[in-house]
Parts: C-alpha cells; sequence; structure tokens
C-alpha cells in the first residue's frame, strides 16, 4: 500500500510539475519571445517558482492543502497559464525587437578558455553541493535551524493542510513570525510524496538558480564566465556547502532570488542608460524579489532598496506605472506570510518596533537576547569570535573573499552611464549593511554561524566586480579571472567541504538520486515547448518515461530511511528512543527549554503521522512562556491529548513539568 501511494504522489508531482513549466514557458513566449537561452530560462524559472507559491498559499488558506486539491490547483494554474498566454494581447513593440547586441569584453581565445573553466568550476560546486546532500541522506539534516523550525514548519503545513495558521515552535516570537517561502516548497513535496525524501533537494535548485542568474548578468556585459566564477566562489564557500547543502536553511535560495531579479533588470532592452519599460521585465523581476522578500526577513532592505531604485531605471513616463506594478507583483509573490502576520499579531514583523510618532504597530518582544555586531568591534571579540568564524564561513582565503565582493560594490556603484549595476550594487550594499547594524538572535557567541545572511550582497558584489571591469577597463579582466581562480582553489583546502559520503547505506541514496535525475528528465520532456498538451504530451515516449519514473520513485522511498544527525542533547536522544519503539500516529508534546524545541523535528516518523508540539503558557500575541504551575501544564497537556510528553530533566526539589510527572 506505501509503495502505490508512493507512486501516485510521484505521477502527481510530475504531472503538476510538467503543468507549471509549460505554462510558465508559454508565459515566457508571449511576454518576452526573444529571451532565449539561458535568460529564457531564467525567466521561465522564476515564473513556474512564483505560480507554485502563490498557488500553494492559496490553497493553503482555505485548508485545502492536501494532494488532490493541490494537484488539480497546480494542474489548473499551467493550463490557466497557457490560455492567458495564447489569448492575451501581444508584447508590446520595445519588446519584439532583439536585444542590443553586446560586444564580448574577452577575445575569442579567452573567453573560449573563459568557459572551459567555468564548466569545471560549475562542475567542481555541483559535486560539493553532490557530497554534501548525499551525506544528508545517510546521518540526516546535521543544522540545528533545519530541525528547530524549519522541517517542523513545513510539516505541520503538510499535516494541517493549512498554511495560515501560525505554530508555536518555542518561547520566543521570532520563529512563530518567520515567512516560510522555502518551508513551503518542501511541504509541497511531503504533501505528494508522504514523507521528507526530497526536502534534501531544493538547495540544489535554488544553487542551480543563482549560477544560471549570475552566468545571465555578465551575458549582458559579454562577460558570463567570470560573473559565473564570481557566484561560484561564494557558493563554493565552507558554511554555504555545509549549512545549505542537503539541509532545510533558506539562504542559498534569497541569494539566488536576488540575482535573478538584478539579472533581469540589467537584461531589460532599451538604451546603454538602462532604462526599462513598464512591461513585462518589471513583472518578471518583481516576481523574483517578492519570492525573496517572502523567504527571510534579511532580504526585506534589499527588496526596499530595489523598490527604491525601479523608478529610476524607468523611461520618464512609465514611472508611476512601473512603480505601481511591481510593487503589487511584490506583495502577490512575497507578502503572503506578512499579511498573515498582520492579521494574527497586528504587525507584518510583530517582533520589530514599527510606528511613526505616536502610531506604532504591536511590538512582540522576541522572548532571547539580541545582539548588534556593530557593538562589539573590540580586539577580544575580533581576535575570538568574529575572526575564526570569517575564516569559518569563507575559508583560508576569506579576506580575499571579502575584499573581491565589497570592492564589486564600491565599483558598481560608481560606474558611469549604467544605472542598472548601480542600483544592484546599492542593493548589495543594502543587504551588507542590514547586516551589520541589524540585530541577531542569542548571543555574539553564536556569531560565526551568521554570515550566511550577508550571502546576496556579496554574490552580489563578486559578480558586480567582473562586470565593472568590463563596462571600464577591460584590461583588468585577466587580473579578476586569475583572482576568481586563485581564490576558489585555497577555498578548497578547508577540510569541510569534501567530507567522506561513501558508508551508508549506499543503494537507497543513490536510487533517490536516479529517481531525482530521472525526474529531471521528465519534467523537461514533459514540458518541452513542442509539447502539445499541459499535462503529458501525446507522444508515447512522454507517457513511458512518466510510468518509469513514478515506478522508479515508488521503489526509491519505499527504501528510504530517515535519518537524524544526532548532536547529543537528551532531546535528540529521546527521540531516538521513541524511533526504536517504532512510534507511529502519535500526539507528543515538548515543554521546556528551547533545547528541547531544537530537537523537535525528531520526534516525526518517515510518514510524519506523529503529531509533535511545543506547549507552554499560552499568552497575548501568539505567544507561550514556560509553565509556572503543575495544573496549567496538566490543563495543557489533556487539552492536547497528548500520548508523550518530553521535558528536560530536573534536580529533584526543583519546580517543573519533570517533577510536576
Amino acid at each position: 500500500m506505501a509503495f502505490l501511494r508512493y507512486v501516485i504522489g510521484a505521477a502527481g508531482l510530475l504531472v503538476a510539475t510538467s503543468s507549471i513549466v509549460s505554462g510558465a514557458l508559454a508565459a515566457r513566449k508571449r511576454m518576452l519571445p526573444n529571451w532565449t537561452g539561458a535568460l529564457g530560462c531564467l525567466v521561465v524559472s522564476v515564473i513556474s517558482l512564483t505560480l507554485v507559491t502563490v498557488v500553494s498559499e492559496l490553497v493553503g488558506s482555505i485548508g485545502l492543502f492536501r494532494v488532490v486539491p493541490l494537484t488539480v490547483a497546480l494542474v489548473g494554474a499551467g493550463l490557466g497559464a497557457r490560455c492567458v498566454a495564447r489569448r492575451g494581447p501581444p508584447p508590446p513593440s520595445e519588446m519584439t525587437t532583439a536585444r542590443p547586441v553586446v560586444p564580448v569584453a574577452l577575445s575569442p581565445r579567452a573567453d573560449l578558455w573563459a568557459r572551459r573553466l567555468a564548466s569545471a568550476v560549475g562542475l567542481l560546486v555541483v559535486s560539493e553541493w553532490l557530497t554534501a546532500t548525499v551525506r544528508s541522506f545517510q546521518i540526516g539534516m546535521s543544522a540545528v535551524d533545519a530541525t528547530w523550525y524549519h522541517m517542523p514548519t513545513a510539516a505541520r503545513f503538510a499535516q494541517s493542510g493549512s498554511t495560515w495558521n501560525l505554530h508555536i515552535i518555542d518561547t520566543s516570537s521570532l520563529t512563530v513570525f518567520y515567512p516560510a517561502g522555502s518551508e513551503l516548497f518542501h511541504a509541497v513535496g511531503m504533501v505528494f510524496l508522504d514523507t521528507d525524501a526530497l526536502s534534501r533537494v531544493p538547495n540544489l535548485g535554488w544553487l542551480g538558480l543563482g549560477l544560471l542568474a549570475a552566468w545571465c548578468v555578465g551575458a549582458r556585459y559579454g562577460v558570463a564566465p567570470l560573473t559565473f566564477l564570481g557566484a561560484s566562489l561564494l557558493f563554493a564557500t565552507p558554511q554555504l556547502v555545509s549549512l545549505e547543502a542537503g539541509q532545510a536553511l533558506n539562504d542559498v535560495a534569497v541569494t539566488a532570488l536576488l540575482l535573478a531579479a538584478v539579472a533581469v533588470i540589467v537584461n531589460v532592452n532599451g538604451s546603454d542608460a538602462g532604462k526599462i519599460p513598464a512591461t513585462t521585465p518589471v513583472v518578471v523581476a518583481a516576481m523574483a524579489a517578492g519570492l525573496a522578500a517572502g523567504t527571510k526577513w534579511t532580504a526585506l532592505i534589499s527588496v526596499a532598496a530595489l523598490t527604491v531604485g525601479i523608478p529610476f531605471l524607468s523611461k520618464g513616463a512609465d514611472r508611476v506605472k512601473s512603480g505601481a506594478m511591481w510593487l503589487g507583483v511584490v506583495a502577490v509573490s512575497g507578502g503572503y506570510w506578512y499579511l498573515r502576520n498582520l492579521v494574527a499579531a497586528g504587525s507584518p514583523v510583530p517582533p520589530q518596533r514599527i510606528g511613526l510618532g505616536p502610531i506604532a504597530l504591536p511590538y512582540s518582544p522576541p522572548g532571547i537576547p539580541t545582539f548588534s555586531l556593530t557593538h562589539y568591534l573590540d580586539s577580544d571579540t575580533w581576535s575570538h569570535v568574529i575572526h575564526p568564524g570569517l575564516r569559518a564561513s569563507f575559508g583560508p582565503m576569506w579576506w580575499c573573499v571579502l575584499v573581491l565582493a565589497l570592492g564589486g560594490l564600491a565599483v558598481g556603484a560608481a560606474l558611469p552611464r549604467d544605472r542598472g549595476t548601480r542600483v544592484a550594487a546599492v542593493v548589495g550594499i543594502a543587504c551588507v549593511a542590514s547586516y551589520l547594524l541589524t540585530k541577531q538572535g542569542f548571543t555574539i557567541a553564536f556569531w560565526p554561524g551568521t554570515p550566511r545572511y550577508a550571502a546576496p550582497g556579496l554574490a552580489l558584489g563578486l559578480v558586480l566586480l567582473a562586470v565593472a571591469s568590463a563596462r571600464s577597463w577591460r584590461r583588468a579582466l585577466p587580473f579578476a579571472l586569475a583572482a576568481y581562480s586563485a581564490v576558489l582553489v585555497a577555498t578548497q583546502f578547508d577540510s569541510r567541504l569534501w567530507r567522506a559520503w561513501w558508508t551508508g547505506d549506499r543503494v537507497a541514496v543513490a536510487a533517490v538520486l536516479a529517481a531525482a535525475v530521472l525526474a529531471g528528465i521528465a519534467i523537461a520532456v514533459c514540458a518541452t515547448e513542442r509539447a502539445r498538451l499541459a499535462l503529458i504530451p501525446a507522444r508515447p515516449i512522454g507517457i513511458a518515461v512518466l510510468v518509469g519514473v513514478s515506478l522508479a520513485s515508488g521503489l526509491a522511498l519505499s527504501g528510504y530511511r530517515q535519518t537524524f544527525a544526532s548532536h547529543g542533547t537528551p532531546g535528540e536522544r529521546a527521540a531516538s528512543l521513541l524511533r526504536s519503539r517504532h512510534v507511529r500516529d502519535a500526539r507528543i508534546a515538548l515543554a521546556g527549554s528551547l533545547l528541547i524545541s531544537g530537537s523537535q523535528y525528531a520526534f516525526y516518523d518517515k510518514r510524519l503521522t506523529n503529531h509533535v508540539q511545543f506547549i507552554g503558557e499560552r499568552e497575548p500575541k501568539h505567544r507561550v512562556t514556560a509553565f509556572t504551575s503543575c495544573s496549567s501544564f496538566m490543563e495543557a497537556v489533556a487539552a492536547g491529548r497528548y500520548e508523550y510528553v518530553i521535558t528536560p530533566a530536573v534536580p529533584a526539589k526543583s519546580s517543573g513539568p519533570a517533577t510536576w510527572l
């Protein structure tokens, strides 16, 4: 029965995905007919991601985030996009002409070798991420944030069928209000496949989107291999590989989406000054920016900077129209989670003080200590925390990575006669500055895990350095190529990048990866531009691929064994004990400290049937605090009909849930 459920779910996922991609292809051909090749793939990717996000949010808002309604909605969205594209008005005249031919900044011979080098580097970076992904299949997700709130949030979406209800995860007021754009994609995989096997794969897709966007930025100026190398350099740094590949963290998603928005903007038709018409390019760029804002709070400042820059990039007569269009699309693609917070707590971002004069929105204190990096710029903090953190995050040549990235932002902001790159540089500077000035959770001791928040700004800097060289001083291009290559090679000497993964259940891992590769082939076949139908192509090969991939996926998922990385915490040991007893369909309560809530996802079983909930005394604004009385604790346990209660052990004479139990 489980095998059949996996096969049906995999088939439904393939059909829905092919319908969405087919609709996005039709929309791209209607909206931007001359944007083909890499840039066309980027546009199709952004439109597809937006369709999946908006449809899932709408279905989840009415409690129908289930396999059948979601399949019908996604297929309908793909068909609707195709119908609108076919019957819609023709694209504006300024979008039907070919893009201006940009002379290649490198000589033909240098460009050939640069492309070969970019291909080798791309293979290297993908191999690093695949290695970490396979390791995640074998030992489980090791990133604390993944098991703390990313995966529990996605599992709750899949279990409850609702994306609107807030999910309380701990005693802080941060995680409950976080935007959940990336968790939505994990939840879609859980709904279709009834397990979390696909949750190791999305960040590989975000990596591909980021590299593709970097290539498209450089293609506009004839230096695509160099901008590709710049982005690859950042994606190959130890922190992004170890904390993003095979995990559920979303920093790589934000980086890829902001790069995509910038790539669309700089590739728009128009004069050398970079002015754009208020038509479809604004819509596509706004989709990517909105998705970034709906993924992580840290993207809000960057998206705001990009929003301010849009009027300066538009033609005079279109500034109001393009600004209104931009804001509307950003709100639709990324405003869902902020609207949910506004309705539930009276503020789009409750843990932040928002107000003007006597008018202030409700404020919910974070509930945990916070710090700003600017308050700790002393010698002791530098030598004991910041310097080791930078080395661990960006590798042996961390200082060179930062110099190249920040230099690229500075040069890009000063680049004359190119408003697109100047706006992109301002966006990157805003990202880095907001990271340095805003408060982070916990204490300075946890800072080494946060430099990834500045990844979008650093990626833009590394990409813009090559662009600035091509626009201002082309003789500097070989030096930029040499610098990127040298730093990338030096980074590979970090021991965390190539951990051995060949131990463990290689058969199951190979089956899952093979199914993923075949699924990509199936989607490409089903969504080909020559396909006559949005669901399955009429040719027999399409049906054969669909059936074959579905059966292979069912076999792989049947052999998939859920694993959890252990940090040695008491909560993880308790979860391991329950798994050894094969606990299924149970209601499990967590009570006590953040340490217990941090291991929440370890209590879910393979089929995600266990209902796991952190409990505490309810307070206004969707907050809970630790229990102060035995009666309130026992009432919460009884009200939730919990069969298991997980709580930290305490000394015999202390008061708390363990003593009361």
